[in-house]
């Protein structure tokens, strides 16, 4: 009777997770279809398995947000030194989209950090949450910026943690650009704290 009970259990364990590997065998096309890039029709922009989702949209959404407050804001100091222009990775991210958006955004991790010492605040082991909440509350930068910092949190995270995540070359090339849009604005933080001290 134990042996039945443990077959059971175990395949009660087992149902859900056969049932989506036999939908995913059987709707494949369909999956992939949707899953890519087509201009004629909406791209996929937001896909959830289990407790992980993934939301494209919210970048393009935040960086045009962004764009309207930048229209609104008095134009910055030109920054001294490039913050470490993001050329490489753009050619990166053609042949290794993944690893494009991972290397941008550590070198966002970098420029916060950066703006955050030129500002007097030393970031003790921060991650980037903490980083862009500190900014934010000391307003370094726009409501528009902090919220296009954490979008490019979100999905860096997604590729970092997301087994299996797949980037294409379209999208890595939008986060690095983003990323690098936002890189200019903090070294511009970073300098006129430079130019104040």
């Amino acid at each position: 009777m134990k042996a039945f009970e443990i077959t059971a259990t175990l395949l009660a364990s087992l149902a859900w997770p056969m049932v989506v590997v036999f939908l995913v065998i059987v709707f494949r096309k369909p999956i992939k279809d949707l899953a890519i890039h087509d201009p004629r029709r909406r791209s996929l922009r937001r896909a959830k398995v289990g407790p992980v989702e993934v939301e494209w949209g919210s970048l393009e959404e935040a960086r045009s947000e962004a764009a309207a407050e930048k229209a609104d804001e008095p134009p910055q100091p030109a920054p001294k030194t490039s913050p470490g222009r993001l050329a490489d990775l753009l050619a990166l991210a053609e042949q290794h989209p993944t690893a494009a958006v991972v290397l941008a955004r550590q070198k966002l991790e970098h420029g916060l950090a950066r703006a955050l010492k030129n500002n007097g605040i030393t970031p003790p082991h921060w991650g980037i949450y903490q980083m862009i909440g500190a900014v934010h509350s000391r307003a370094l930068v726009s409501e528009g910026t902090v919220k296009v910092l954490h979008s490019l949190r979100n999905v860096g995270n997604e590729v970092l943690h997301m087994e299996g995540a797949v980037v294409t070359p379209a999208r890595a090339v939008e986060y690095v650009t983003t990323a690098e849009e936002i890189l200019l604005k903090l070294a511009a933080v970073s300098n006129h704290a430079d130019a104040s001290a």
